[in-house]
């Protein structure tokens, strides 16, 4: 009796059965292609001037394929492909995270310049292509300390403002009380003004020295380029529950009254007494 060839019918079962239901999957998959998993007509980012403006491109299935960022203006300039920068500036860079499909266009010290539409880009046929709306805002000052000084009459008020901004440094910081602009060289005296510029940041201190009650109104620092920030002054006589004097110059700290606590063991004591 000749041998049943069951067992290669069956392995051949197997085998077909095998790559149809692969075939199958594939068609309840798709079709494998590349794709966006994020998908919008234009994604906005915004970023503020002199840090870091990230524009993230994730995308599922990319296989051999490449992505490339391009920023699109009147003429395209293609920024990178893969993780190939193709752009003399430095700021630019694009990584790919590991174990991610996120592609990511870093611009270090992100200039308003920088404003404007940028695509991601993969090379199928048809090309898959995700636009980006990047907006750069200017950076704001920022005055050190509290939100409100207090100081004593014949005391110094010392005010530092810095701001950072990389494009175009700002030529000078204002300062205004109360909305006027601070004459150094009024009749007043004792108001003086000193200036740092570095590639990284323009600091202006303020010294209003032998301070009086006329000295107190809100102090705003307004750079040439660049948000303002504003601080609130009080000269006051006397001792504030809220800050107290350290040396020549104000310091906002917490504090209380001495004669209140005296008060208040004064009193504790006539009781434990009576």
């Amino acid at each position: 009796m000749e041998p049943r060839p069951f067992p290669i019918i069956i392995c051949l079962l197997l085998t077909l059965g095998s790559a149809g239901g692969s075939w199958y999957q594939d068609k309840l998959e798709g079709t494998n292609e590349p794709s966006f998993k994020i998908t919008g007509s234009i994604l906005n980012v915004t970023a503020v001037e002199g840090r870091r403006a990230s524009l993230i491109c994730s995308v599922s299935m990319l296989q051999d394929r490449q992505v490339s960022w391009i920023r699109k203006e009147k003429h395209p300039v293609i920024l990178s492909s893969g993780t190939i920068a193709f752009t003399s500036d430095n700021r630019v860079s694009v990584s790919n995270h590991p174990a991610t499909q996120d592609w990511e266009l870093s611009i270090d010290r992100a200039r308003t310049s920088d404003s404007g539409p940028y695509e991601c880009q993969v090379n199928t046929d048809p090309k898959l292509n995700l636009g980006y709306n990047l907006r750069v805002v200017p950076a704001a000052a920022v005055i050190q300390g509290e939100q409100a000084v207090y100081v004593k009459p014949g005391s110094s008020i010392s005010l530092s403002c810095t701001i950072s901004l990389y494009s175009v440094p700002p030529a000078s910081i204002h300062w205004f009380r109360d909305g006027r602009l601070l004459n150094l060289g009024s009749p007043r005296g004792g108001v003086s003004l000193e200036n740092e510029k570095t590639p990284q940041y323009t600091r202006s201190t303020l010294l209003v020295t032998r301070a009086v009650p006329d000295d107190s109104g809100n102090y705003t620092c307004t750079p040439t380029s660049g948000h303002p920030a504003s601080v609130t002054v009080h000269v006051l006589d006397g001792e504030n529950p809220r800050a107290m004097q350290r040396g020549d110059v104000s310091v906002a700290v917490p504090g209380v009254k001495p004669t209140f606590l005296h008060q208040n063991l004064l009193i504790l004591l006539v009781l434990y007494l009576t």
